[in-house]
């Protein structure tokens, strides 16, 4: 396949780049792949896009990226995963970010969980969320905090709110603050 210049490649059929085997799609260098539309991503198989590596990934534009189904997305491994940049992962619906399980969802860079908006990150599952390492928490804007549900809030554990900052731990409103049980309140120390 890596004779097949892009150009080529891009004038593929779904039909032929469905035929594709996992192989040959895990030899596309990134200039092959990311010269491919959604359409043409969409017919790869879930196998085949299982072989997709980080560099791989990390060519796919944001609306490519946002085109595949959960099935295609869920069998990314979590290195390719951990490639989505902030760019692409603002093209995910939030049915994509939902079908994302939490070994997957803390798969995802600090810098791209930073750049999922309040609408995607208030899908993301509770048991995701707490998912989520000290760096990729901290990674949080005060806008997505205050943005997550009050059923994301409870749910989060004593670690999670013990890794907030304090402009995190400002950005809480009232009805958030409610949420937290008293083991997460007692997270909280003198320099939240």
């Amino acid at each position: 396949m890596q004779i097949l210049s892009a150009a080529q490649l891009k004038g593929l059929t779904t039909t032929q780049i469905g035929a594709l085997e996992s192989t040959d799609i895990g030899e596309l260098t990134a200039t092959q792949l990311g010269a491919l539309n959604a359409t043409q991503v969409q017919s790869i198989s879930t196998t085949a896009i299982a072989e997709l590596d980080s560099t791989q990934v990390s060519a796919l534009t944001s609306s490519v990226l946002g085109a595949l189904s959960t099935e295609q997305l869920d069998a990314l491994s979590t290195t390719a995963l951990g490639a989505i940049t902030t760019t692409q992962i603002k093209g995910l619906t939030t049915t994509q970010v939902d079908s994302l399980d939490e070994t997957q969802f803390g798969a995802l860079s600090s810098t791209a969980i930073s750049g999922l908006n309040t609408t995607q990150l208030r899908s993301v599952s509770t048991t995701a969320l707490n998912a989520l390492d000290t760096t990729q928490t901290q990674a949080l804007t005060t806008s997505q905090i205050a943005g997550l549900t009050t059923t994301q809030i409870g749910a989060l554990e004593s670690t999670d709110i013990g890794e907030l900052s304090s402009t995190q731990v400002k950005a809480l409103n009232t009805t958030q603050v409610q949420a937290l049980s008293t083991t997460n309140l007692n997270a909280l120390d003198t320099t939240q």
